[in-house]
C-alpha cells in the first residue's frame, strides 16, 4: 500500500499548482497549495503538513529564505525542494540550510512520489527517536529508595561502583523487588544519563518479532516492512538498554545476541571478526547460568585470543565447551588446578544463595577477585 501525506505545494505558477496538485491528490494525498513563500510560512502554520514541496524561485521572499523560516517555524515537516537545471548549485545549498531532498522541474510524478515516501520515512524515524528520547530519560530516584540494613547500604555502595563503568549489568531479584528501579538508579548515576533509557520487555515480545524490535529492520526486509524501523538498541545508543525479564527470551536468540556483540566489540577492537557455524552451534547449546552477562564475557573472551577473522569453538572459554585445558602428563585422572578451583568456586556460590559477596568470604578472598576468578573461569 503507498503511503500517504498531508503536502503543503509552494509555487507562483499557477498552472504547475493545479496540474502537480490534482496529480498528488489523485495518488491519495492531502494537498494544500500556496503562491509565495510568505503564504507558505502562514499555511504552515495553520495546517502543520507533513511533507512542503517548496519551489526555489518565489516572488518576494525567495525559496532559500522561506527554507530557513519554515525550518524554525514547522520543524516536524520534511521539505523537498522544487528546483529547474539553472539552481541546481542554490538546490544543493538548501540541503545543507535543512531541505531533506530537492527535485528538478519539470519532475515526473513517479521521482515525485518516491521522494515523498523517503521524506515520510526520515520524518517517521524522527519522530520516534524524539519521543523515545525525551520520554526515556528518567529521574535520579535515589530520594525513593529508603532503607539503613546492612545488605540496602551494600546494593547502593555497588551501584554506585558500577554506574560510571560502561559494563553489562545483572540485576536479579523476585518480581516487585526493584529491579527496573535500580536499573534506573545506576543510570542516572551514569555518564550516559543525558541519553535514554529504554525498557524491553522481554516476556511480552513475541518470540518472532524479538530480532525486529531489538535491531531494527530495512523497508521491505520481511512482509508487512513497509518503512524502515530502527531497533531498540540503535534508539537507546549512548544511554542503556533495560531488558527486563530477560530469563524469559528462549537460549535460540543466542545468534541475535551472540553476533551483537561481536559487532560491537569489534567496533571497540577495530577489527572484523565473526563467528564460525561451529562456535554458533557451541553457544546454542550451553545452558549460560550467567544468561547475558555471561554470553558477552565468552564472546569476549573468544574475540582476544582469536588471531583470525573467524571465531571456532576452540576460541571459546573451556566453560562453554570451547577448547578444554591441557590435561596431566601420564595416566592420572586427578582434576587439574583450574577444574578444582571451578568446582570449589561453585559451591561456594551455591551454599551462598549465589551471593557473590558472602561466596568471596566463604573462599576467602575478597570480591573483586572473586569477580576476576569468575571471569578468568568462564562462570559468568
Amino acid at each position: 500500500m503507498t503511503p500517504t501525506a498531508s503536502i503543503l505545494l509552494v509555487d507562483d505558477d499557477a498552472a504547475f499548482r493545479h496540474v502537480m496538485a490534482g496529480e498528488l491528490r489523485r495518488l491519495g494525498h492531502e494537498v494544500a497549495a500556496a503562491a509565495s513563500g510568505e503564504e507558505a510560512i502562514t499555511k504552515a502554520a495553520e495546517l502543520d503538513p507533513a511533507i512542503i514541496l517548496l519551489d526555489l524561485r518565489l516572488p518576494g521572499m525567495d525559496g532559500l529564505e522561506t527554507l530557513k523560516t519554515l525550518r524554525a517555524r514547522a520543524p516536524a515537516a520534511e521539505i523537498v525542494m522544487l528546483t529547474g537545471h539553472g539552481t541546481i548549485d542554490t538546490a544543493i545549498e538548501s540541503i545543507r540550510a535543512g531541505a531533506f531532498d530537492y527535485v528538478v522541474k519539470p519532475c515526473p510524478l513517479d521521482e515525485l512520489q518516491i521522494r515523498i515516501e523517503r521524506a515520510l520515512e526520515r520524518r517517521s524515524l524522527r519522530q520516534r527517536a524524539n519521543l523515545l528520547e525525551r520520554g526515556l530519560t528518567p529521574p535520579d530516584l535515589a530520594g525513593s529508595f529508603v532503607g539503613d540494613s546492612p545488605e540496602f547500604r551494600r546494593l547502593l555502595h555497588m551501584i554506585e561502583r558500577v554506574a560510571p563503568a560502561d559494563s553489562t549489568v545483572l540485576i536479579t531479584g523476585e518480581t516487585g523487588s526493584g529491579k527496573e528501579r535500580v536499573a534506573k538508579l545506576i543510570h542516572a548515576r551514569s555518564r550516559r544519563k543525558a541519553r535514554p533509557f529504554v525498557t524491553v520487555d522481554c516476556a511480552a515480545l513475541q518470540e518472532s518479532l524479538l530480532q525486529s524490535e531489538l535491531f531494527g529492520h530495512e523497508r521491505g526486509a520481511f512482509t508487512g516492512a513497509e518503512r524502515a524501523k530502527p531497533g531498540l538498541f540503535e534508539v537507546a545508543h549512548g544511554g542503556t538498554i533495560f531488558l527486563d525479564e530477560i530469563g524469559e527470551v528462549s537460549r535460540g536468540d543466542i545468534d541475535l545476541l551472540a553476533n551483537h556483540f561481536v559487532s560491537t566489540l569489534n567496533e571497540r577492537f577495530a577489527s572484523s571478526q565473526r563467528l564460525s557455524e561451529a562456535a554458533l552451534a557451541l553457544l546454542r547449546g550451553h545452558d549460560w547460568p550467567g544468561n547475558i552477562r555471561e554470553l558477552q564475557h565468552a564472546i569476549e573472551a573468544a574475540m582476544v585470543v582469536c588471531e583470525d577473522q573467524e571465531i571456532l569453538p576452540a576460541h571459546l572459554p573451556p566453560a562453554v565447551g570451547g577448547a578444554p585445558r591441557p590435561a596431566p602428563r601420564g595416566d592420572s585422572t586427578l582434576p587439574t588446578l583450574d577444574e578444582l578451583e571451578r568446582t570449589h568456586i561453585r559451591a561456594a556460590l551455591e551454599a551462598s544463595g549465589g551471593r557473590r559477596g558472602q561466596a568471596a568470604r566463604i573462599l576467602g578472598i575478597s570480591e573483586r577477585n572473586l569477580y576476576r576468578k569468575l571471569h578468568e573461569l568462564g562462570l559468568g
